[in-house]
């Protein structure tokens, strides 16, 4: 037959065997404070500042390379980055963040497309692909503004925009 169960906490039936309310509350109570330092533990206020170093999106390698002379007018323009890369938004949007200036009047170079291809290493580089010839013995300069592409794996794009420079041949 089951044990029967007080209707009253303290003393009973059984009377010494139960608790008292006070120690039931006290324990209670313990329990409860337990509970709001363990939560209070987790106050980022309280607890030592941890310094996160986000890893930006990095340009290792770019062809041309940059200050490059004698490039050929013809050619794409290539850049590899540290981490396997995505367009922010779109690949359309994609190619308003990216520009080819010629430096002696800062005109801008009409950009057939902007993408993102494998090389021979199977890295995934950004691929500009002027529209048309670059004009001969000028200087140009590479803009990839910062919210153009990210990284796959984290979605941190690069700290600044990008730019470097590099002369056609004549």
């Amino acid at each position: 037959m089951p044990e029967r169960i007080p209707k009253k906490i303290g003393k009973g039936e059984g009377g010494e065997n139960l608790p008292k309310l006070n120690n039931l509350l006290g324990l209670l109570a313990d329990a409860t404070k337990t509970i709001y330092d363990e939560i209070d533990d987790l106050n980022p206020a309280k607890r030592p500042l941890i310094k996160h170093n986000e890893k930006f999106l990095e340009v290792v390698e770019t062809s041309p390379e940059a200050g490059e002379e004698e490039v050929s007018v013809g050619d794409d323009i290539d850049i590899t980055f540290n981490e396997e890369i995505e367009f922010w938004k779109n690949s359309s949007e994609t190619e308003g963040q990216v520009k080819v200036i010629k430096l002696d009047d800062d005109s801008e170079h009409t950009i057939d497309s902007v993408s993102i291809e494998e090389d021979d290493g199977d890295d995934l580089i950004l691929r500009i692909s002027p529209d048309g010839d670059l004009d001969a013995d000028e200087e140009y300069q590479v803009v990839v503004e910062k919210e153009a592409v990210i990284s796959k794996g984290d979605k941190l794009g690069m700290e600044k925009d990008y730019k470097f420079t590099f002369r056609t041949a004549e």
